[in-house]
């Protein structure tokens, strides 16, 4: 099972978000995020932050949960660099900033869900 856990401030509260391949596998790719409460799973209400601006999904190639924009005009920043375009792989303390709010990857658990097989030497 692969999970990254995000923190961030809201109305003076650390709030936090684990996402999880597992629950992203049922029926979605992906966890939207935004201001824009139906089309976004994890909804931000700052006005900077855009009704749809990135979304987060695990991509099994790189082994890695990763962020992508989905806004030209509000492009999102990864560790102070800016996202215009395509993907960028997120780690433990990665630094996300959507607008004015910053969003910390506090937790990355990259472990398969199979138990290593024992073994047994003859």
């Amino acid at each position: 099972m692969y999970q990254l856990t995000l923190e961030w401030q809201e109305a003076r509260q650390t709030k936090t978000k684990t996402i999880c391949d597992q629950l992203i596998g049922q029926n979605r790719t992906t966890v939207r995020i935004g201001r824009h409460s139906t089309q976004c799973d994890l909804v931000l209400r700052h006005p900077t932050v855009s009704a749809l601006h990135a979304e987060i999904f695990f991509n099994p190639t790189q082994h890695a949960f990763v962020l992508r924009n989905l806004r030209e005009t509000n492009p999102p920043m990864v560790d102070g660099r800016q996202i215009s375009h395509g993907e960028v792989p997120l780690h433990q303390g990665s630094t996300i900033h959507l607008g004015q709010v910053e969003l910390k990857v506090v937790a990355v658990c990259l472990e398969s869900e199979l138990a290593p097989v024992a073994t047994t030497s003859q």
